[in-house]
């Protein structure tokens, strides 16, 4: 009997043990995940500052709303590396937990 009890406590043990990994290693990469994809954003938003893309938008408007052509310098070029790092993660962001999933992914859109 002692040896069975052994045999099942010891099978718990494992079992619970390989739980507990498994979770803490979840735990590091949502918190990863987190912090690439708040990195990448606040590296866009002084992107956008820096390239004072907001005002550029402001002094269009007229243009704009008229429907004539307008070119945007500050707008021109790719942004590999926000987009590789976003990308890396995009079939992840619903492991953020509560409403983040949403605001990133509202953020990204």
């Amino acid at each position: 009997m002692a040896a069975l009890f052994g045999s099942v406590a010891t099978a718990v043990a494992i079992f619970g043990g390989g739980l507990a990994v498994e979770a803490y290693k979840r735990r590091h990469d949502r918190t990863g995940m987190a912090l690439a994809l708040a990195g990448a954003i606040d590296a866009w938003l002084s992107l956008i500052a820096s390239r004072e893309m907001i005002e550029e938008l402001w002094a269009s408007l007229d243009q704009l709303e008229a429907g004539r052509p307008n070119t945007f310098g500050s707008l021109i070029g790719e942004n590999i590396s926000f987009q590789t790092i976003t990308l890396a993660y995009a079939s992840q962001i619903g492991h953020l937990g509560d409403d983040l999933p949403f605001r990133v992914a509202r953020f990204l859109a």
